[in-house]
């Protein structure tokens, strides 16, 4: 887990640091609310990545299929808890151990600030040791979503925004680019 958490942390921060991957994720983040179904709001094209590059390194070192089972079980169940609209009440110290809604609320919420934080799913520890950790408790939530987002409201249209991203940049609002983004 601690190599696949280690691995998980790095891919989810770069698909938030750099434009050609961040046009992918902005599908995930475009909504305005919570809920189960979110967590496999992906585009194709991050999910390929995603599969791609999350089990090369338990591959390279030589796991075995069961590990990678329970690691693939274990996505898919954290991934629904954290975006659940439901209200769990957990004392202040345990968001840095356990994947809790509130933190993963605070990673989509529109200010970029937060949304670039608390990139790791299963425990903060990452998002500590390498500076990117906000508190839930520290950090009033605002609205969630993207502001102004450039992401079109039509599936047909979210399908291929991504590739006509690349070709040119969507007009977007000073608050929609991530800082350090490169454009």
């Amino acid at each position: 887990m601690v190599i696949w958490t280690f691995s998980d942390y790095w891919i989810h921060r770069s698909l938030h640091s750099f434009d050609r991957l961040w046009w992918f994720h902005s599908v995930h983040h475009d909504t305005p609310q919570m809920h189960i179904l979110k967590s496999g709001r992906l585009h194709f094209g991050e999910e390929i990545f995603n599969a791609v590059l999350k089990p090369a390194p338990l591959l390279l070192l030589g796991a075995p299929p069961e590990v990678l089972v329970f690691v693939g079980l274990w996505i898919v169940f954290d991934g629904n808890l954290v975006h659940s609209n439901i209200d769990q009440r957990f004392p202040s110290w345990a968001h840095y151990f356990a994947p809790t809604v509130q933190l993963h609320n605070l990673h989509h919420a529109q200010e970029r600030r937060h949304q670039d934080s608390n990139f790791s799913g299963s425990s903060a520890i990452w998002d500590v040791l390498f500076g990117t950790f906000s508190h839930p408790d520290r950090c009033p939530l605002g609205p969630l979503g993207i502001a102004q987002s450039p992401v079109p409201a039509g599936f047909l249209a979210q399908i291929f925004f991504p590739f006509r991203a690349q070709l040119s940049a969507p007009e977007t609002g000073a608050e929609t680019l991530a800082p350090g983004r490169r454009s």
